[in-house]
């Protein structure tokens, strides 16, 4: 009894810094909500969650892992931008995400204008370019707390239903 416990406690301590973490750069949200589905599953030996539910539920983490590494990168592409606004958007979210959430959003815009600024863009296009990256990045965001609250009720669905 004590032990399942103390699992349910790892469990949702991991649950809840992970979703906190899908929202604060430099905490890795979606990687300790997995771990806290993996920390189950493998204590409970993989009694109460199938495999097959953990493989679904790592493929929704690859997929929020890469929604939030490429998202602001892939919006300034997609504003016409080219790989030194992309670079730009990716350093500049790197270097912001230690200012927190706000950091990384002004880094990706700070990165892409600069970048496209660079790349000889006219400062209407290089600041289209870096409000798109930066919508891009603040959409990745939401994208992984939704998946990770995807991720936790998928995970309470299999183990209680």
């Amino acid at each position: 009894m004590t032990s399942s416990i103390v699992l349910w406690l790892a469990v949702v301590t991991l649950f809840v810094v992970g979703l906190a973490g899908t929202v604060i750069p430099l905490l890795p949200g979606i990687a300790l909500i997995l771990g806290g589905v993996l920390l189950y599953a493998f204590v409970t030996g993989f009694s109460t969650i199938s495999t097959t539910t953990v493989i679904g539920i790592t493929i929704f983490a690859a997929i929020a892992w890469l929604a939030d590494y490429y998202a602001g990168v892939l919006g300034a592409k997609a504003a016409g931008g080219g790989r030194k606004a992309a670079f730009g958007t990716l350093i500049g979210a790197i270097v912001g995400m230690f200012g927190g959430p706000v950091g990384l959003l002004a880094g990706a815009f700070l990165g892409a204008l600069a970048g496209a600024l660079l790349e000889g863009k006219d400062a209407r296009q290089a600041q289209k370019i870096a409000v798109v990256s930066l919508v891009a990045t603040a959409g990745a965001t939401v994208v992984q707390f939704v998946i990770g609250v995807s991720i936790i009720i998928a995970f309470l669905i299999a183990v209680f239903v």
